[in-house]
């Protein structure tokens, strides 16, 4: 999910440079189809793990998991360069809650 929209903010460089990245392969519409696919096969995981982690690594999980669920929105809300620079941010927060999250449950 990171690097889609990391790739969807970035869109016209890589076709400049003709990298093949996800959004030049297909478009911005199969970028959005790609990133929903994949935080939704996030969700799946984060629901698996439920039963196998302490309370604070699932509290960690879910506040990660809605931090990317922004993230999405910004993207389906503007299709564009755009939504992928305003949702980065929101991205590197869920990847900052996750680390911290596993870090404070594997001292826990």
């Amino acid at each position: 999910v990171h690097l889609a929209l990391n790739d969807l903010a970035d869109m016209d460089n890589d076709m400049k440079k003709r990298m093949y990245t996800i959004p030049v392969l297909y478009g911005v519409d199969g970028t959005i189809r790609w990133i929903v696919a994949f935080a939704a096969l996030h969700a799946v995981g984060l629901v698996l793990l439920v039963g196998h982690r302490s309370t604070n690594v699932i509290m960690g999980g879910i506040c990660a998991f809605l931090f990317l669920s922004v993230a999405v929105c910004y993207v389906i809300r503007r299709k564009d360069a755009i939504g992928g620079v305003r949702a980065l941010p929101f991205a590197h927060m869920s990847l900052l809650t996750y680390a911290l999250t596993f870090l404070i449950g594997t001292v826990l």
